[in-house]
């Protein structure tokens, strides 16, 4: 009972953040590079940057924000504001898992990857960036979505997930790209070695804390 009120405590500083900007509009005065919100999930805490896709004069103001929860499943999804979750462009979601068993990164990284590639018809270019034994972090990209993904002729997306562990608690951080091919290689894309790197500055310093 405690862990789940503690789970909506996250939504409530989720929602006081938005109202509550400073006069520079920017929840704490904090530009989005800067900015870090830190939650408890479940046997963890996760600190976590806000999404690397958005631009440097926008404020959590530009963002909308869904809670999803249910036993032993909680989920924090950012789209940016006027975005619907069926046809968005940019995702940022933040997932907490608790499991009856102990499962590992690695089988938990293999089940997050076999569920996205029913999402691809191709099979998704892998790229790992940093790995401990109870984290990962990679990129995943793929160049053509299956025809049930596609809206408005976006059929590219390219992925970075971050997974950790914490006892039985497993929390995934996913920051996706949506869009045409053309899109995919403007210079808003992580195809753009600035946006890469910022990208994965941003995804590099989650931590996952024991609580």
């Amino acid at each position: 009972m405690q862990i789940k009120k503690e789970m909506s405590v996250v939504m409530f500083m989720v929602v006081l953040c938005l109202l509550l900007v400073a006069p520079s509009g920017r929840c704490a005065d904090e530009a989005p590079a800067k900015f870090v919100m830190t939650v408890p999930l479940y046997e963890g805490v996760l600190k976590f940057p806000l999404p690397a896709w958005m631009k440097a004069n926008q404020s959590m103001k530009d963002l909308q924000v869904m809670e999803k929860k249910k036993d032993g499943f909680y989920g924090l999804l950012f789209t940016p504001k006027g975005e619907e979750l069926d046809s968005w462009t940019r995702f940022y979601g933040v997932f907490g898992m608790n499991f009856s068993e102990d499962w590992t990164v690695a089988r938990f990284m293999d089940e997050t990857l076999g569920n996205m590639q029913k999402a691809c018809k191709e099979p998704w270019k892998i790229v790992p960036y940093d790995e401990t034994e109870n984290t990962r972090l990679i990129s995943a990209q793929c160049s053509q979505l299956s025809d049930a993904m596609v809206r408005n002729g976006r059929n590219v997306e390219s992925n970075f997930l971050y997974v950790g562990k914490v006892n039985h608690t497993m929390v995934k951080v996913q920051l996706v790209w949506r869009g045409t091919q053309e899109e995919a290689a403007s210079e808003f894309w992580p195809t753009n070695e600035a946006v890469l790197q910022e990208t994965l500055t941003r995804m590099k310093s989650i931590s996952l804390l024991k609580r």
